[in-house]
């Protein structure tokens, strides 16, 4: 699966102040290289896939704290090009997944969202919007067989940024987001939860401008 590079901090203060809708920036493309703007050759079409994960995802709650390594949320561009860049996110592969110290999950899933990635000088990546939100089920057995069955639901759009470590390494986070069940089976008993993402992503396309 194809990586993007998405960086900046700042982008989220200035959706915060302003809105994402009221940012004014040429169109973003998914690039083979890093120039910008993007030679025409080099411009991904749309269809292509792109990726902000490679790390850990955790959801916590204070009780069955799930924590999935090489969690990966991929998604498929829509247009070539945009401002936003609009894509539809495919939920999923997790890795190891594991609730608690150490029950083992047989199912963990993630719905499918739009996201959209905004291309500027400090670009950032949308998971799901406010209409459509990202839900994460899971099913784990503890040691003593007992089943619990949970259903988290982000209560606004996950923000991820991606800054560069070093040649070819880059690392991903996201904000914290808070988290209501809207599913559950009688063990899972707690109704909130923070979801957090945070790893390294490997090289792939890159985010630039037109």
């Amino acid at each position: 699966m194809k990586r993007i590079f998405i960086a900046g901090v700042a982008a989220l203060m200035l959706t915060a102040a302003f809105g994402a809708g009221s940012a004014s920036a040429a169109e973003g493309v998914l690039c083979k290289t890093e120039s910008s703007p993007c030679p025409s050759s080099d411009i991904e079409p749309a269809g292509s896939w792109f990726s902000a994960a490679g790390g850990e995802l955790s959801i916590k709650n204070g009780f069955t704290d799930l924590s999935c390594y090489n969690f990966a949320l991929g998604s498929k561009t829509l247009a070539e090009s945009g401002w936003p860049l609009e894509a539809t996110g495919e939920g999923g592969p997790f890795g190891l997944c594991l609730m608690g110290t150490g029950s083992s999950c047989s199912s963990v899933t993630a719905s499918k969202t739009n996201n959209r990635l905004y291309a500027s000088k400090t670009p950032y990546l949308l998971i799901g919007t406010t209409a459509e939100r990202l839900s994460v089920s899971f099913a784990c057995k503890s040691a003593s067989g007992t089943l619990t069955e949970c259903t988290y639901t982000a209560d606004g759009p996950i923000f991820v940024v991606v800054s560069k470590v070093e040649a070819g390494v880059w690392r991903a986070a996201s904000g914290k987001q808070s988290m209501t069940k809207t599913a559950g089976n009688a063990a899972c008993l707690i109704n909130t939860a923070t979801f957090k993402y945070e790893g390294e992503i490997g090289t792939g396309n890159y985010l630039t401008l037109k």
